[in-house]
C-alpha cells in the first residue's frame, strides 16, 4: 500500500524499429557502385511516457552496419560503417563501395546486412514536479540480421582489351584502342571519347579530348578506335594517363555511357641522330674539307634528309650550307661532305661545329632535328709554296742564269704555277717569269731566270723577290705571298790570269815592233 505523501512510481518502455532497404540497387558489370542503405527508424513504444523518455527508449546508439556479399558477384570493399543515434522518425545512411566484376552475371540477388545497436528498453521514474526522476533504466544491445536485393542489369558494356601508340616526343602519331563490348546487349551509334588531363598530351589541334564514332557495336565485338595524339616537347619517356568512356545507345533508344577505362600512353623516344667520324682538313687563310656521317638513332625513317650546317664564326666561309642525303632508315648512316673557308683572320684552335638535320616524317611533315655538335680542329697558317734558290751566283757586269726550286707545300694539285720575280737595282732581269704547267702536293720543280748584276754592284748577296700565282683545283686562281731568294753577286773573273791593262800594253808592244820592222825595211 503506498504511504501517504509518496508518488507512485512509473515505467517507460519501448524499442526501436528499422526499416532497412537500398533508395538505388542497379549496378552494371565492370563498374565501382556506391550502395547507400537506407536506415529509417519507426520505433515502438509499449508503455509511453514523457516525451523526452519515450524519444529515449525508442533511439538507436553507437550503430554499426556491416554488409557482406553473399551469393552475389559484387565485391563489398567497405565491411562495416559506424552510424549517429538515429531517433525515431528519422533515418540514417551507411555507405558502402563495391565493386561490379566484368563478367558478372545479370540478375538479382540478395545480399545479407547485419545491424548493431545499443538503446535504453525500460526506464523506471516517478513524476515530480519538476519533471521526472528516474529510478532505473535497462540499457540493452541487440544485433539485426536482414538481406537486401542487388540487381545486377543487363547492358552494354565495355573494356579495353589493346593500345598502341606511334608518337613521338615533339611529334605527333596515332593512337590505337581497342575495346571490347562485353555486355548482353548490342550498342548503336555508339561514340568512344579520349581524354588527357596532362599539357603534354593533346589530341586532333592540340585538344584535351577527342571523339570517334564507333556506330553499331555487337556483343562480345572488338572494335578499334584511332586517334591522332601529340607529345610535346618537354614530354618524358613515361606512361601519360588518357581516359576513354563510350556513349550510346540501347535497344530502347535510352542513352547509356560506360565507366571511365583508363590506360596509359608512352611515347617513343625522341627522333634522334648523332654525327659519326667526323674529320676536318682545314687549315687558316686555306679551303678545306669538313666530312662525316649521319646516324638514324631512331625509331623513325627520316625522309628527304638534309644536312645543315651554317657556322657563326665569321671567319668559316661556306658556300652551300645545305648538303641533301637520301632517305635514312632508323640504324642506318649517310656521309657529308662541306668545303670550308678558313680565312686568314682565323685562328688556330679546336672549334664546335654544329650541324642539324632537316627531314619528313612519315606524315610527310618537316622535321628538325636538336643540334648535334662535333668537335674539330683548324691547323695554323703555312705557306702554300717553299721556294729556294740554287746556282744563284751572278758576277759584276755579267748576267747568270738562276734556277729557283719551288715545292708544293699544301694538299692539292695545283696548276699553271706562274713564278715571276721583282728584282732591285743593282740586279735586273730581261727574263723574269718561269712557268710550271703543274704540281703534285709534296713536288719540287726548278725554274730558271735570268738575272744580271750593273757593272758597279758591290759584290755581296742580294735579296730577290717574287711571288706565284696558281690555280686550285676548283678553278680558283689565287697568287701567293711573296717570297724572297738570295743571289749572290761576285766579282768580275779575268780571262787567262791576265788583266786588261796587261794585254793591251802587250798588244802596242806588239804594234809598235811590227811598225819597226816595217820601218826598217823601208
Amino acid at each position: 500500500m503506498p504511504v501517504a505523501g509518496q508518488e507512485t512510481a512509473e515505467v517507460v518502455l519501448g524499442e526501436p524499429e528499422f526499416d532497412v532497404y537500398l533508395p538505388n540497387n542497379e549496378v552494371s558489370p565492370g563498374e565501382e557502385a556506391t550502395l547507400e542503405v537506407s536506415l529509417t527508424n519507426s520505433g515502438t513504444v509499449f508503455t509511453g511516457g514523457p516525451p523526452d523518455l519515450t524519444d529515449r527508449v525508442t533511439t538507436a546508439r553507437s550503430m554499426t552496419v556491416q554488409l557482406r556479399a553473399g551469393d552475389s558477384p559484387l565485391d563489398v570493399k567497405t565491411r562495416q560503417v559506424p552510424i549517429d543515434p538515429v531517433p525515431r522518425g528519422q533515418t540514417g545512411t551507411a555507405a558502402f563501395q563495391v565493386t561490379v566484376p566484368e563478367d558478372a552475371d545479370p540478375g538479382t540477388y540478395e545480399i545479407p546486412v547485419e545491424l548493431r545497436y545499443g538503446y535504453t528498453r525500460l526506464i523506471r521514474y516517478e513524476p515530480t514536479s519538476g519533471g521526472p526522476n528516474i529510478i532505473r533504466t535497462v540499457e540493452l544491445t541487440t544485433t539485426r540480421k536482414t538481406t537486401l536485393t542487388v540487381r545486377v542489369e543487363e547492358e552494354s558494356r565495355f573494356r579495353i582489351v589493346g593500345h598502341s601508340s606511334d608518337a613521338l616526343v615533339g611529334s605527333d602519331g596515332d593512337v590505337k584502342v581497342q575495346i571490347e563490348n562485353t555486355g548482353t546487349e548490342p550498342a548503336t551509334d555508339a561514340n568512344v571519347r579520349i581524354s588527357s588531363t596532362s599539357n603534354e598530351l593533346t589530341f586532333g589541334s592540340g585538344s584535351s579530348f577527342s571523339t570517334a564514332f564507333a556506330g553499331q557495336w555487337a556483343p562480345g565485338e572488338v572494335k578499334t578506335v584511332s586517334y591522332t595524339a601529340q607529345f610535346a616537347d618537354s614530354a618524358d619517356p613515361r606512361n601519360y594517363t588518357a581516359k576513354v568512356v563510350v556513349e550510346y545507345d540501347d535497344p530502347d533508344g535510352i542513352t547509356g555511357r560506360s565507366e571511365n577505362r583508363t590506360f596509359g600512353i608512352r611515347p617513343s623516344g625522341e627522333q634522334s641522330f648523332s654525327v659519326r667520324n667526323a674529320n676536318a682538313s682545314l687549315r687558316v687563310g686555306e679551303e678545306g674539307s669538313f666530312t662525316g656521317e649521319i646516324v638514324n638513332e631512331g625509331p623513325e625513317t627520316a625522309r628527304s634528309a638534309v644536312v645543315v650546317f651554317d657556322p657563326e664564326n665569321p671567319n668559316l666561309e661556306v658556300s652551300e650550307n645545305e648538303y641533301s642525303l637520301s632517305t635514312i632508315e632508323p640504324g642506318e648512316s649517310e656521309s657529308f661532305a662541306y668545303d670550308v673557308d678558313v680565312t686568314d683572320a682565323g685562328g688556330a684552335n679546336r672549334q664546335l661545329f654544329s650541324v642539324t638535320v632537316r627531314y619528313k616524317d612519315a606524315d610527310g611533315d618537316t622535321r628538325e632535328s636538336d643540334t648535334l655538335d662535333t668537335e674539330v680542329r683548324v691547323q695554323p697558317e703555312r705557306d702554300q709554296f717553299e721556294v729556294r734558290s740554287g746556282n744563284a751566283t751572278v758576277q759584276v757586269g755579267q748576267q747568270s742564269t738562276v734556277e729557283i726550286r719551288v715545292t708544293n707545300e699544301g694538299d692539292e694539285r695545283l696548276t699553271n704555277v706562274e713564278l715571276k720575280t721583282f728584282p732591285n737595282d743593282p740586279l735586273s732581269s730581261d727574263d723574269d717569269t718561269g712557268f710550271i704547267e703543274s704540281l703534285e702536293p709534296g713536288e719540287t720543280e726548278t725554274v730558271r731566270i735570268g738575272i744580271s748584276a750593273g757593272s758597279g754592284a758591290t759584290p755581296k748577296t742580294y735579296p730577290l723577290s717574287m711571288d706565284l700565282q696558281y690555280e686550285e683545283p676548283d678553278g680558283d686562281t689565287k697568287v701567293s705571298d711573296t717570297y724572297k731568294a738570295g743571289i749572290t753577286v761576285t766579282e768580275r773573273e779575268s780571262d787567262g790570269g791576265f788583266g786588261l791593262p796587261l794585254i793591251g800594253a802587250a798588244v802596242a808592244i806588239v804594234l809598235v815592233a811590227i811598225g819597226v820592222v816595217i820601218y826598217r825595211r823601208r
